[in-house]
């Protein structure tokens, strides 16, 4: 197994909150946009293993990770939601390129969303009266929110790293270990709060 491994696909979060960007050209649809994926190392907790041939060796250690993005699509339908027509496609641009295909992460991903009224009508050219806050994915209720069924097109990859202080006859040694991921992604909810009741689709727009 190497130094360490995972048991599980490690997981990045979105957050469920977007705020409107802009009039997409199609007149049905607005641009709303969200920060980028986090990633926390306490989500590795239940999946991250060691080496249990070393373990009695191991003193202490610490784990990072480091989101980047390729030029093409690695997983498609990240959250496992279905398809809903509606998705986050964004292609890096050269600025970012750090390296063969690999580029920095964006600071904010879109997603296009077809706003409706309270009757359930589609709002076209909505731009300068469309809610400034919304609420992408459905609550942890379960109540609908504005992309209830994301398809979340990823070009993410994830390299964690584990550095561990190990003691070996009386020395102590650091070991520096990394490996590449493509990540799934959940929405994270409770990082957020719960005030989506403040804002779209909980507060309907009057039409």
């Amino acid at each position: 197994m190497g130094v360490w491994s995972l048991s599980d696909y490690p997981c990045l979060r979105l957050s469920p909150y977007a705020t409107h960007y802009k009039q997409d050209n199609d007149e049905a649809v607005q641009i709303y946009q969200s920060m980028g994926p986090e990633f926390y190392a306490s989500d590795l907790d239940d999946c991250l293993n060691l080496n249990p041939e070393m373990l009695s060796s191991v003193k202490s250690y610490t784990v990072k990770g480091e989101i980047y993005e390729t030029s093409h699509t690695v997983l498609y339908d990240a959250l496992n939601e279905g398809t809903s027509g509606v998705h986050n496609e964004r292609r890096p641009v050269s600025s970012e390129l750090l390296y063969d295909e690999v580029y920095r992460p964006p600071f904010y991903i879109y997603t296009g969303v077809v706003l409706k009224d309270k009757n359930g009508e589609e709002l076209w050219n909505w731009g300068d009266k469309a809610p400034f806050e919304i609420y992408l994915p459905n609550t942890p209720e379960g109540e609908q929110g504005a992309v209830p069924h994301l398809t979340f097109m990823s070009r993410y990859i994830l390299v964690v790293t584990v550095e561990m202080k190990v003691e070996n006859n009386g020395r102590e040694n650091t070991i520096v270990s990394s490996h590449t991921f493509v990540p799934r992604f959940r929405w994270d909810y409770y990082n957020f709060g719960d005030w989506y009741y403040n804002v779209y689709p909980f507060v309907p727009i009057e039409n």
